[in-house]
């Protein structure tokens, strides 16, 4: 029962914020889009998301196109996007 209880612990909160965070990032690219936004910079390194990928992520120029098709790196990624303006080359995508 205890490992039933532990795994399940967060298991609401974790699908909730995961659900929500890619809902959030999918209406992002449909907004960026309409805009003309072809760049954004990866906002994700949270302090609840030490994830390598994440961490590696953070400050990153995409098209945004790479990053609607990586808009979340795992469960409970707080990932988020910021539009850039800038003539940059983007580090993906």
């Amino acid at each position: 029962r205890d490992i039933v209880d532990e795994t399940y612990k967060n298991r609401a909160r974790t699908i909730a914020r995961t659900e929500l965070g890619d809902a959030q990032n999918a209406a992002t690219v449909s907004r960026y889009g309409e805009a003309g936004v072809k760049l954004v910079e990866i906002l994700d390194g949270g302090n609840d998301d030490d994830d390598e990928e994440c961490q590696i992520a953070n400050g990153q120029i995409w098209t945004l196109d790479f990053f609607d098709a990586n808009r979340l790196e795992h469960p409970n990624c707080t990932r988020c996007a910021a539009p850039v303006f800038d003539d940059v080359k983007p580090d993906r995508g």
